[in-house]
């Protein structure tokens, strides 16, 4: 292959594999004894995929020894497929009119692939496909000359898709040379370019809002819709067309639920996201702003169905890009986001935990004592905690109320009283885990809140409390929460009864106490 040809040649292989990711995410007909030969279809995609990259990479570094831009004669790449897209394709039969489509809903399928092969292109290269027989259809593309800046750019976002698809195929065997490539070829420096490269993809997928494409592009990228039929020798050949493109995204967003493209096509962005984030250090973006508002939009549209996505990449941000929370309009963005995730935090959410370890860490991050707001979100949190029968979640969120008592304890102080009866509800569980972490949370409780608030609490519950100790392991956890207790003066004044079931040394003297 001519070095060149790399460069349509992974963008049509990586759209192609996302779309045969479309048909393997959804297809419910796979039985077990079939999963091995799927399984070994993604390996053999990425491991194709990371060929191509393998190449392109070393295409560039060629290039930027020689010169700093691509030219050659106008070239024409061209590709042949077996249209099978059978998900995306139902998906537009049961969405689209076909009476409108004279019963061709495929014609608004092909041309959202063009769509998307378009956009991941550089400039000057233009896409266009052949569907002469019922059983073929070819991709071609058009293209001569591309600056070396660009060329890098579409290296870095291949690459980051690549990666991406990996993460969403749960193989982590992706090339370890694309991702040391990365570094080499400084993706940090051309982080936000990317950012927004990836982040056009949410105007590709048919997501259930208005969101209609133009000739004179999107994301600040002018791209390329028309050209000559030069250079193809094929017959009858169709380029983009946003008009149409535009009417079958109008029918698609009538849906209150997102087709099967917008689903995996938000799992891309946000497994994307991830990689960028995994890659560039905190504060190599000059645009948090984009990514989040488009984390919102996915977060909005998508009906729960990706919420480990979300979740994952939000966690990433707090975790990894501190410095994200020292923008007010990150700040505000990332208030209405708590607000969704708080309605999240329910029985029928299957990544509740991950939704809580989230949502605590994002509200102690944009939430004081000075904001009202975050002493209704503590007390219905709390209040929420109460009724589910999840021993998991309750010590997942006990575990890290000390995120609250840090940054807000005049908040922690007006709903003492309602995490006291979480903690004491889960004390009488009898169960050794939830013990330790209550005790542990209501050690931190006496250590943060303030004198007259722990005063308070005496008082209220100075008449009798019964404390049940399991003990159903050797460690001594629960003797230094007791010796912890004793420091803080928590025994003093109140009529107490400890009844300890125990075999060993560990509850030896502690009857005394």
């Amino acid at each position: 292959m001519e070095y060149h040809k790399l460069i349509p040649d992974v963008t049509f292989n990586l759209v192609d594999s996302f779309y045969w990711l479309i048909d393997f995410e959804f297809n419910n007909d796979v039985d077990s004894t079939n999963k091995p030969e799927s399984d070994y279809t993604s390996v053999k995609i990425l491991d194709r995929l990371s060929k191509l990259l393998n190449d392109y990479s070393k295409y560039i570094n060629e290039l930027e020894s020689r010169d700093s831009t691509f030219e050659s004669e106008k070239q024409t790449y061209t590709t042949s497929v077996t249209p099978n897209y059978k998900f995306a394709l139902k998906d537009a039969r049961d969405r689209l009119p076909e009476g409108e489509y004279n019963f061709r809903v495929d014609e608004p399928v092909y041309n959202g692939i063009l769509v998307l092969l378009q956009h991941l292109s550089p400039n000057n290269f233009t896409w266009h496909y052949h569907k002469d027989e019922e059983t073929l259809l070819r991709f071609c593309c058009n293209y001569n000359s591309v600056f070396f800046k660009d060329l890098v750019t579409h290296y870095h976002v291949v690459s980051v898709v690549f990666i991406a698809l990996g993460l969403i195929f749960e193989n982590e065997k992706v090339s370890d040379y694309v991702c040391e490539s990365l570094k080499n070829t400084n993706l940090t420096k051309n982080s936000d370019v990317v950012l927004r490269k990836i982040n056009g993809i949410v105007s590709m997928i048919h997501l259930p809002l208005k969101n209609n494409l133009s000739k004179d592009g999107y994301s600040n990228t002018v791209l390329e819709f028309e050209c000559s039929n030069d250079g193809c020798s094929y017959v009858k050949p169709t380029y983009v067309n946003i008009e149409l493109y535009n009417n079958a995204n109008s029918h698609c967003s009538l849906f209150p639920t997102p087709c099967k493209l917008s689903i995996m096509g938000s799992r891309l962005i946000c497994s994307c996201f991830t990689v960028l984030l995994n890659k560039v250090q905190n504060g190599g973006f000059k645009n948090y702003n984009l990514l989040i508002s488009t984390l919102l939009i996915i977060y909005n549209s998508t009906h729960g169905q990706i919420l480990d996505d979300i979740y994952d990449v939000f966690l990433n941000i707090v975790d990894k890009h501190p410095n994200v929370f020292l923008d007010i309009s990150n700040v505000l963005l990332f208030k209405e986001v708590v607000k969704k995730m708080s309605d999240d935090i329910n029985n029928y959410n299957n990544s509740v935990l991950k939704c809580t370890e989230c949502f605590v860490k994002l509200t102690s991050a944009v939430f004081d004592d000075n904001d009202v707001k975050i002493y209704e979100l503590l007390e219905s949190t709390i209040d929420r905690m109460k009724m589910m029968n999840n021993r998991e979640l309750k010590n997942k969120f006990m575990g890290m109320y000390e995120h609250y008592l840090k940054k807000a304890p005049l908040a922690c102080a007006a709903t003492m009283l309602r995490m006291i009866e979480l903690i004491m509800g889960t004390l009488d569980t009898l169960d050794g885990e939830s013990i330790l972490v209550s005790l542990k949370c209501l050690e931190s409780m006496l250590a943060h809140l303030p004198k007259d608030a722990v005063y308070y609490f005496k008082d209220v519950y100075s008449r009798f409390i019964i404390i049940h100790f399991v003990f159903l392991s050797n460690e001594h956890k629960v003797r230094d929460s007791l010796e912890n207790m004793l420091k803080y003066e928590f025994f003093r004044e109140l009529t107490v009864k400890v009844c300890i079931y125990s075999e060993g040394e560990i509850g030896n003297g502690l009857e005394n106490r």
